[in-house]
């Protein structure tokens, strides 16, 4: 694992150039919410250093308002800065000062300013009706609750007081060192200092103390806590957690110089953000019918976050798919440790694996994994959680092999393989004009391992299966014979193969027979669509991995629908009673979008 990292933290670069000459060293923040109103009012204090001569001060700022009692002090008694004027731009606030301030350190005091609360779930936003407040920062939108440096690379402690109504708790990335009542109807919290974060670790969350909270112990004296209204099952996600910080801090072998974590679960919020020591989740996480994996799913990865994201820190917004993709591949080996072998396991690498194949088809064909180095949240999700996990679990046995992962990281595209058994020799060949090195597990123990367009082995016993299961990020077409003697012992014996490796023959054989890349194809075809639909059971989500077998090629689904779906897919498919064959979301969803764009139902 220590090796693992140090080949993929290679591949980061240094720091961004931007606002490379302000160096901050800590916020002092104080916020003051409030009853029934839009926004937070503000006062905070930023210790600096500024590496180069400037006349001005820029902090990332946007939608910030009314800044008041402002004042700079110099760690040199003989510079004495004095403001000239104040610029706020879209995204930034710039301070003018009178002369040219030196290299130094310095003291930038904001005695008042406004932030604004929003009703959707990014930045600092409500919930119930003003009763619920938490935040949302990744990947920059801490610059909407405060002036800072907002990048990935610039890290400081945080110190944060909040004055609250009497009737609410306040929480934080840290304990409550203080809680002081201020009047009748407001208290104030003082939260102990964060080690070193970037900003868009840092939170706050203030709820009714109505909330319940339910706590934890582990084995490594790390208090888990959950937070959540009292019609929520709570519990559910405190027993996930614990089991999954056991298994993630055995793995890591690290210490994290926290004493708690919480979980937040917020009503109508997708996803989760791993903020350092105070995580928030949907609280749909807790709802019965929710698989028992994807809670196990969302529970370790924001977890895992804390040593990869939050300890260990990409330098810019550019390399996120490798700190998304490297906490899904860690998260994934703790579900498969909770749940391999099981149904809810099996579902869950299911829903995984079409969320791959929707993202390459259709929304982010022949993409990288680099970003650019402004993002957003779609970009992020519509690029990341996806083929770079499947590449870190195809070079699990190599890594030693750094190159190879740089080369898939920046290389688009989805490999393809075409495999043909004839009487007594197969031929492995790669289509296209890239050249991949590619993983090939296969079940007679032939070299796994490719690095040549085709290769030939002689003296082959039966015909040769590989990547069964998608162990690899590779799609795989066959000769004629070859995919009629698959679906022929598929249909006699679907339970010999998994859900994962029925559904990715199906939907392998569906892709090259719309690309008119199988012989007679068409009669194979009516072959798979008659054993899906008569097995419904063994065929899960069956509607996208035959939509290539269902739909004409001159139509496809669009891609700005299909990442809306993508977007909420792990909401989507959390669900058990939504992967039904013909009868569940898939379908459903699958329908509207070719009523939309064809006037009919797809399947």
């Amino acid at each position: 694992m220590e090796h693992l990292l140090l080949v993929l933290l290679g591949l980061v670069g240094p720091a961004l150039a931007a606002a490379s000459y302000i160096v901050p060293h800590s916020y002092d923040l104080t916020l003051q919410l409030p009853m029934n109103e839009s926004y937070v009012a503000g006062s905070a204090m930023i210790h600096f250093s500024l590496l180069q001569n400037s006349q001005n001060i820029t902090l990332h700022a946007r939608g910030l308002h009314n800044f008041r009692n402002i004042s700079l002090l110099s760690s040199n008694d003989t510079v004495e800065p004095r403001l000239k004027s104040l610029r706020i731009l879209a995204d930034t606030v710039e301070f003018n000062f009178a002369t040219v301030l030196p290299r130094g350190k310095y003291l930038l005091t904001i005695g008042a300013y406004g932030a604004k609360i929003r009703n959707d779930s990014l930045g600092v936003f409500w919930r119930n009706s003003g009763e619920l407040l938490a935040t949302h920062f990744q990947p920059d939108f801490a610059r909407t609750l405060m002036p800072c440096i907002d990048l990935p690379h610039s890290k400081a402690p945080l110190r944060l007081q909040i004055i609250h109504p009497a009737h609410t708790i306040a929480q934080s990335n840290t304990i409550a060192n203080d809680v002081q009542v201020v009047d009748v109807d407001w208290q104030k919290t003082i939260f102990a200092p964060t080690p070193p974060l970037p900003a868009y670790l840092y939170t706050f969350s203030v709820m009714p103390d109505s909330f319940k909270q339910l706590y934890r112990a582990t084995s490594f004296g790390v208090t888990l806590r959950v937070f959540h209204d009292p019609d929520v099952n709570g519990a559910r996600i405190l027993d996930a957690a614990v089991a999954a910080f056991e298994l993630l801090a055995s793995l890591f072998e690290v210490p994290l110089p926290l004493n708690k974590v919480d979980f937040l679960l917020v009503p109508r919020y997708v996803g989760g953000i791993e903020n350092w020591g105070h995580i928030v989740v949907s609280e749909e996480l807790a709802a019965p019918s929710t698989n028992d994996a994807h809670v196990a799913y969302v529970v370790a990865h924001e977890l895992a976050h804390h040593w990869i994201g939050n300890k260990a820190t990409v330098s810019s917004w550019k390399w996120a798919c490798l700190q998304e993709d490297l906490t899904d591949y860690i998260s994934y080996k703790v579900v498969r440790s909770l749940f391999g072998g099981d149904e809810r396991y099996e579902r869950f690498r299911l829903s995984k694996y079409v969320e791959v194949q929707l993202a390459e088809d259709f929304v982010s064909p022949n993409h990288s994994l680099e970003l650019p180095e402004k993002i957003d949240n779609e970009m992020m999700t519509n690029h990341c959680y996806l083929k770079g996990v499947a590449y870190l679990e195809s070079i699990e046995g190599l890594v030693g092999e750094g190159t190879i992962y740089q080369f898939w990281y920046r290389m688009g595209g989805f490999p393809e393989v075409l495999v043909v058994n004839g009487n007594k020799s197969t031929t492995v060949a790669q289509r296209g004009q890239k050249l991949w090195p590619l993983l090939l597990p296969n079940q007679l123990n032939l070299p796994q391992f490719m690095l040549t367009q085709a290769a030939e082995y002689e003296n082959v016993s039966s015909p040769v299966i590989v990547n069964l299961n998608f162990t690899s990020f590779v799609r795989v077409n066959y000769d004629t014979n070859t995919w009629t003697t698959i679906f022929s012992q598929m249909k006699r014996g679907p339970g010999a193969f998994s859900a994962v490796g029925r559904a990715q023959l199906v939907s392998d054989f569906c892709h090259f027979h719309k690309e008119g890349l199988v012989p007679g194809g068409t009669k194979i075809k009516d072959q798979v669509l008659e054993m899906v639909y008569a097995l419904p059971e063994y065929f899960e989500l069956c509607d996208w991995n035959l939509y290539w077998c269902t739909v004409a090629p001159s139509e496809s689904l669009a891609a700005t629908l299909v990442k809306s779906v993508l977007v909420n897919f792990s909401a989507l498919f959390q669900n058990d009673g939504h992967y039904g064959c013909k009868r569940g979301g898939a379908a459903k969803t699958i329908n509207s979008f070719c009523q939309s764009f064809f006037g009919r139902n797809c399947v």
